[in-house]
């Protein structure tokens, strides 16, 4: 009895099924009818056969128990259960129906298509209601084991048509920031949508189809329409937007190629000016400052990426020992010239900085030996300055330190060695001028002493000069040095340059002017011949003082024909001195 009442059961409902389904064709055959009504229909039938099937499980529970669900039922291949021998009929009915099949899944991609589009004028209640129904079609394709086939593989197409035509509509007419923003926009949707509407399996499919139509395939004219601009204003959550969804792609190493394109097009504009004597001293800091903008896209759009800093270092090192390599070396090395003094004035942190900036374009630098040599000139003048008030040896051994980590301490050993010279001058002065007739020699005289050695080797090419007639008092005082200094250090000769030597005098002119003048050892010895002399020749100051006749000239015309401060004046008035 059970199993022919069984029977009869499921034939009532394939017929019921039939029927509802019947239904339907008038919409799928008949032209000029909306596919959305059938759609709305076919939802309303499925609705009512799942409600009606619910009843019949509840109503036969013991058949379907004792019947449907017996391991003899299994065995044969039959249904395990009521429900889904209900769900198997409607699918052999839905699938003979192939015109209502065909117009229901063409109608789902519309629905998706509706969906992407989302149509300004649409309410957020018809936006809902687009999606409910969108949501309950593709549960019930799903349950009838017609998703994987055939609306997974018609979804997937679907979709790739309509990015392509949608990407390249955008590339006619939108920003390269306006593409990546819209990109970025579309694929969170689709990852949205596909979780809430579709099965997880597509997923991962249609996220690569569209990554593809909208960036893989567009990924070169992409990086052509405004990477360099993006690079060259400093548009960070642009370019790190754009470092993140060409990442998904497997497209960095194009963009690792427009990078050092943009790297090296933007340096050569900055490194035209080097080739100007008046602009070329603007040239580093601004490479400097925008060589740290670079490290700020390096290091916040593109994640610290090793290879994007490898591009970075390839092309400033490309732009800074291209042509002439000294060229380079000069103008960092007046970079820290400039630095150390205006150091005065800098902050801790504002010199450490400037220093990290200066390293980072030594870095790239290959003609680092002459950048050395014209880094300890510039040292040697600013530490054998009369007035190193601009300059401390605290921040020159900031400096210092800098180029011993990036070289080690085999390159920074002689300048090292010049600061610890300057350091030590204070203890060889303290010491000479600490002994009894000299200390009494300085109060009566009103002369202040310092005298700095300088180890020879450690510093650059030394001036040679003559032999200086200091006045008697400043000769003694010399003297007594040269003893002092060689019976505390045997072995030890010294040799003085006078030409690098500075000294204060204090002047009074007529009318009760004072003055206070820095000047050379040179100018200052043929100054004070005038306080017992108002006119001198030119033989008879070099007969007193002995200095060499080219240092004469030069120290002469510098005191007679300065352009804003003459110290002496000298007949005729010309520039030859006679």
């Amino acid at each position: 009895m059970e199993p022919k009442f069984a029977r009869r059961l499921l034939l009532e409902c394939d017929t019921h099924v039939a029927a509802a389904l019947a239904t339907l064709v008038p919409f799928a055959t008949t032209p000029g009818l909306q596919s959305s009504e059938l759609l709305t229909r076919l939802e309303v039938v499925w609705q009512d056969t799942c409600a009606a099937m619910g009843t019949l499980c509840l109503l036969f529970l013991p058949l379907d128990r004792l019947y449907l669900r017996t391991p003899r039922a299994a065995s044969f291949g039959g249904p395990i259960s009521l429900w889904d021998s209900g769900v198997a009929i409607f699918r052999t009915r839905f699938c003979r129906l192939q015109e209502v099949k065909d117009v229901a899944v063409a109608g789902v991609l519309s629905l998706l298509d509706a969906d992407r589009k989302g149509p300004p004028t649409d309410s957020d209640e018809v936006r809902a209601e687009r999606r409910r129904l969108l949501g309950t079609l593709v549960s019930m394709l799903s349950k009838l084991d017609l998703y994987r086939e055939p609306l997974e593989p018609l979804l997937l197409q679907h979709a790739t048509k309509f990015f392509r035509r949608e990407s390249e509509e955008l590339m006619a007419t939108a920003s390269l920031v306006d593409y990546l923003v819209h990109a970025e926009r579309r694929l969170e949707e689709e990852q949205c949508r596909c979780r809430a509407l579709l099965q997880a399996c597509t997923e991962l499919e249609l996220l690569v189809r569209v990554r593809t139509e909208l960036l893989s395939v567009h990924c070169g004219p992409l990086l052509d329409k405004g990477f360099a601009h993006l690079v060259d204003n400093h548009w960070l959550a642009d370019l790190e937007r754009l470092y993140r969804l060409f990442a998904e792609v497997n497209e960095l190493p194009a963009v690792r190629r427009a990078w050092g394109q943009a790297i090296r097009k933007a340096g050569g504009s900055i490194m035209k000016a080097s080739d100007n004597p008046e602009e070329s001293r603007n040239v580093m800091p601004a490479l400097i400052r925008w060589r740290g903008r670079l490290g700020e896209v390096l290091s916040r759009s593109f994640q610290g990426s090793s290879d994007f800093g490898l591009t970075l270092k390839d092309a400033l090192e490309e732009l800074l020992n291209a042509g002439n390599l000294n060229r380079s070396a000069k103008l960092l090395a007046q970079r820290v010239d400039e630095v150390m003094h205006g150091v005065g004035v800098q902050s801790d942190a504002a010199l450490e900085e400037l220093a990290v900036g200066i390293i980072g374009v030594f870095r790239c630098l290959s003609a680092k030996d002459a950048f050395e040599a014209f880094y300890k000139k510039d040292l040697a003048k600013r530490l054998l300055c009369p007035d190193r008030k601009s300059c401390t040896l605290e921040a020159e051994s900031i400096m210092v330190q800098k180029l011993r980590d990036e070289c080690g301490a085999g390159f920074t050993s002689r300048i090292e060695g010049m600061l610890r010279d300057v350091d030590n001058a204070s203890i060889h002065t303290s010491t000479f001028v600490g002994q009894h007739g000299i200390k009494a020699t300085l109060n009566e005289s009103k002369i202040d002493f310092h005298v700095t050695v300088l180890t020879s080797g450690l510093w650059p090419s030394l001036p040679a000069t003559s032999e200086l007639r200091y006045p008697v008092v400043a000769g003694k005082l010399q003297e007594s040095f040269a003893l002092s200094y060689a019976a505390q250090h045997k072995g030890r000769s010294l040799q003085w340059c006078h030409s690098l030597g500075h000294c204060s005098l204090r002047a009074s002119f007529e009318g009760a002017s004072r003055k206070e003048l820095f000047v050379s050892h040179l100018q200052a010895v043929v100054l004070l011949l005038f306080n017992s002399k108002d006119t001198m020749t030119c033989g008879e100051i070099g007969a007193t003082t002995g200095i060499a006749t080219a240092d004469l000239y030069r120290t002469l015309q510098s005191l007679s024909l300065h352009k804003t401060t003459k110290l002496l004046l000298k007949e005729p008035k010309r520039r030859e001195v006679e």
